[in-house]
């Protein structure tokens, strides 16, 4: 909808809208099935559209999914995945495109798809691997714990 649920000036999203806790399996192995989002920009005519104008820089970002991985005896990792193919990828307001973050896609077609997975329309599979940090002593564990600021 080009919107994250808190910014949404529709209201029409639930709080939360496409976000999930995923709990990995013994082995650190985890699925997750989504929806491949699409790029956004800046509010139009918001302050950071007219400071990002004045600098010559455009307010769009590529398509993106973000995680927040966690585990026992582990630094937690902010971090997210680049959308192969979007026109933004490699030109993104906020540098956070990084070709470790840019996993490739196999794309498998609506026929293939409904075989497979019983799915009726195409499929896109990314394979993306997280190796979390040790807990070190004195190091922070990088744990925030404050609520969302709602729009």
């Amino acid at each position: 909808m080009g919107f994250y649920s808190f910014f949404d000036p529709t209201d029409s999203q639930p709080a939360y809208n496409h976000r999930r806790t995923i709990i990995a399996d013994a082995k650190g192995r985890y699925q997750a099935r989504t929806i491949i989002p699409n790029g956004y920009a800046v509010p139009p005519n918001g302050s950071t559209e007219v400071l990002l104008t004045a600098l010559g820089r455009h307010g769009n970002r590529p398509a993106h999914i973000h995680y927040f991985v966690s585990a026992q005896g582990y630094r937690k990792l902010t971090t997210q995945i680049n959308i192969e193919g979007d026109p933004y990828v490699w030109d993104d307001f906020a540098f956070a495109t990084k070709a470790e973050l840019l996993p490739s896609i196999i794309r498998i077609d609506a026929h293939k798809a409904k075989t497979q997975f019983g799915i009726e329309r195409p499929v896109a599979i990314i394979n993306f691997n997280v190796q979390l940090q040790t807990a070190k002593g004195g190091i922070s564990l990088g744990i925030v714990d404050r609520a969302h600021k709602e729009a």
